[in-house]
């Protein structure tokens, strides 16, 4: 399935020229873990590292290489390590903002806590914001990490036919909730929106 660029891999070895490639592409992936690792400390650097081989494997099998310029490989690779490691991390991309009838903070709450107590807060007045832990990946760093891998470093991550862009736009987590959470508050930050209220 590989294009006449990639002949110099061991193509009579097709197993061999996959982990060739994936490994081509480490620094991108770890750019990618290294985010998405702090969604959720129970899962581990390792199980993320395993599970992007999977993703990798997924994408080569469905890229179209006669698109060339059109869809560089690291750029469709990269919207297959998102869906895997969504799948990894669900519903851990949102924390919400408890603030009461006035506008005081009060605290931040885990999505699933607030989706069981949201008629409680509603009842009390309280405003929640929901707010989101992960922000866009920063172009510069992906064009590092796609120049590693001897990628075009004019292209960008493009969407893909049968990917889903509402859910795999967003990408890569801040730190944590302490250090990120009230810099987004700060900066009013565009993806900041609340189901109670209109976004602010």
């Amino acid at each position: 399935m590989l294009g006449p660029s990639d002949a110099s891999l061991h193509l009579a070895n097709p197993q061999n020229a996959i982990f060739e490639l994936w490994q081509k592409h480490d620094r991108l992936i770890e750019a990618v873990i290294d985010r998405y690792h702090c969604l959720d400390p129970a899962v581990s650097r390792e199980d993320l590292k395993q599970q992007s081989f999977i993703a990798f494997v997924e994408g080569l099998a469905n890229y179209d290489f006669t698109k060339g310029a059109h869809c560089q490989l690291s750029s469709y690779i990269y919207r297959f390590l998102q869906k895997e490691f969504h799948r990894l991390v669900p519903g851990r991309d949102k924390i919400v903002l408890v603030e009461d009838p006035s506008g005081t903070f009060l605290k931040f709450i885990e999505y699933s806590t607030y989706e069981k107590r949201k008629r409680e807060f509603q009842q009390l007045g309280y405003r929640t914001t929901i707010l989101s832990r992960i922000e866009r990946f920063q172009e510069t760093s992906f064009k590092a990490a796609r120049d590693e891998a001897s990628e075009d470093s004019q292209d960008v991550p493009a969407s893909q036919d049968g990917l889903d862009d509402d859910i795999h736009a967003i990408d890569v987590s801040s730190p944590d909730v302490e250090d990120s959470i009230p810099a987004w508050m700060d900066a009013r930050h565009a993806e900041r929106f609340s189901e109670d209220q209109p976004a602010r």
